[in-house]
């Protein structure tokens, strides 16, 4: 998936879960930021690119598509952001970070999701820039949509 389809995915994922928030366009916009978070594996990526060196070390040692992209990788950013942030800003960036996970599973390549386990797993429906992942993010702009009002 491109940056922006998990960007406004993750928005989706925000707007639907918290609906009943005071601030659906503060939680929907750290949603959005948060899809971002599983790339920090890819330097060109916009997360990676805004953290060139975390990027490159973890993309060095790990590779695309490993540890930030499974089950563990999840753990560890929940983790590490329950000590930087309030609970409540937390459970988005969870949201986030899991839309990313569950896009990237419609993608042919799949995830690992039980990383270090090399299998992978998802569902290959979306090819990364396909007129598919085209219609997922009009869908998910429909939806937003439609949440707001």
């Amino acid at each position: 998936m491109l940056w922006y389809t998990h960007a406004v995915a993750g928005a989706t994922a925000g707007a639907l879960i918290f609906k009943d928030t005071n601030n659906l366009i503060l939680t929907a916009s750290i949603c959005a930021a948060s899809a971002l978070l599983p790339d920090i594996d890819l330097p060109a990526s916009k997360v990676g690119g805004n953290h060139k060196a975390v990027s490159k070390t973890i993309n060095f040692i790990f590779g695309h598509r490993t540890i930030t992209h499974s089950l563990m990788g999840f753990g560890l950013f929940v983790a590490l952001f329950s000590l930087l942030v309030p609970q409540k800003y937390l459970e988005m960036i969870a949201i986030g970070y899991i839309s990313h996970l569950a896009t990237d599973m419609l993608n042919p390549a799949g995830i690992p999701l039980f990383w270090p386990v090399k299998k992978r797993f998802g569902i290959p429906l979306i090819k990364a820039g396909g007129i598919l992942e085209h219609v997922l993010l009009v869908f998910c702009l429909v939806l937003i949509k439609t949440i707001t009002g």
